[in-house]
């Protein structure tokens, strides 16, 4: 929750984005708004800097304002390539895999991708 997110981070994290994911016995996961995991507030911290210095770095160069690209579209629009259909020939999964459902997280690269099911 907020109040949580901003006494273990600092004050306006989960306003900006940042989530904790508490992993038990006082250790949390910090996830940046950017889907970057960490481990540590120190790291967690650190990040957040980065960003800052590269938002302003950003904001310093000349270039294309950041309005003149073009939206991205919202998942489920038309914009969006259409699924393919099921197919019953699909090969069963990995021995030892199990499917992700709605709600639960899995890493994926140095991001926590969640499965969002809408009906």
């Amino acid at each position: 929750d907020e109040a949580t997110t901003d006494a273990k981070l600092w004050e306006g994290a989960h306003a900006s984005g940042w989530r904790l994911h508490d992993k038990g016995q006082g250790h949390y996961l910090r996830v940046g708004p950017d889907g970057t995991r960490h481990t540590n507030k120190a790291d967690a911290l650190e990040a957040r800097r980065d960003s800052k210095a590269a938002g302003k770095a950003a904001a310093a160069s000349p270039g294309p304002a950041a309005s003149a690209s073009p939206p991205r579209p919202e998942v489920g629009t038309s914009a969006e390539a259409p699924l393919p259909a099921p197919s019953s020939s699909a090969p069963p999964p990995p021995k030892g895999s199990s499917l992700l459902r709605d709600g639960e997280a899995v890493s994926v690269g140095d991001k926590l991708v969640s499965l969002d099911v809408r009906e």
